[in-house]
């Protein structure tokens, strides 16, 4: 939730900049009906773009010890409930985000790239381990 509202506060903190410069164009659409890029900064889109992965990197994060917590030799399964319903409520906010981008037409092209690696995951399984 606290994370939702600081991407609420970093959208409204963008558009009351007003010296911000407006990439408007003046038509909204085309001929497919896909909307044209209107009326945007750049210095908003790359902030809901930087949030939008950092919301499906927590929730990846909230998957992963969900999984942990659901193994046999754990077996926690309170744990593991509540670190699967935080991870849809990341994928949640995340693809809210993308809502408004795709309703604005901007590209969401080669952005959103992730690079998990086998040592993030094993930091992260040392980091459940010592706090039990």
């Amino acid at each position: 939730m606290a994370r939702f509202l600081l991407a609420t506060v970093v959208i409204l903190g963008c558009v009351a900049n007003l010296e911000a410069s407006f990439n408007c164009i003046g038509t909204n659409g085309d001929a497919t009906g896909f909307p044209k890029e209107v009326c945007y900064t750049e210095k908003c889109t790359k902030a809901i773009k930087d949030h939008i992965k950092f919301e499906f990197e927590a929730a990846f994060l909230y998957m992963h010890m969900g999984a942990y917590f659901a193994q046999d030799t754990v077996a926690r399964p309170g744990m593991t409930k509540f670190m699967l319903e935080s991870a849809s409520e990341e994928r949640s906010h995340a693809i809210l985000m993308l809502d408004y981008l795709n309703k604005r037409g901007v590209a969401i092209s080669q952005d959103l790239q992730f690079n998990f690696s086998e040592a993030d995951v094993r930091s992260d399984e040392a980091i459940v381990k010592k706090k039990r």
